[in-house]
């Protein structure tokens, strides 16, 4: 296929996709891992100390095992469910 053939090709099958005009004007967020070794823990540190909300909590067998926190557009997923990752990157 040509260069040209090629353009022409992607051109009309892009007319093909629908368009979604609100897409790119919804809120999107995102959200760092920290693996830590008590998830309960480190949310009421962050609530508590440095003004996280706590959005939900994963409690299992009485343990908190993972909590999404997030303060202005800063979200954090905090993970113990790893603890050979306590520490380390993701």
């Amino acid at each position: 296929m040509t260069a040209r053939s090629e353009r022409n090709f992607q051109s009309e099958h892009v007319a093909d996709i629908p368009r979604y005009d609100h897409a790119m004007t919804e809120r999107w967020a995102n959200s760092t891992i920290f693996f830590v070794c008590d998830a309960g823990a480190a949310a009421a540190f962050y609530a508590d100390m440095l003004g996280f909300t706590v959005n939900w909590r994963h409690d299992e067998a009485g343990r908190k095992w993972a909590a999404g926190i997030s303060r202005d557009d800063c979200g954090l997923l905090l993970h113990s469910q790893q603890p050979d990752r306590v520490g380390k990157r993701a």
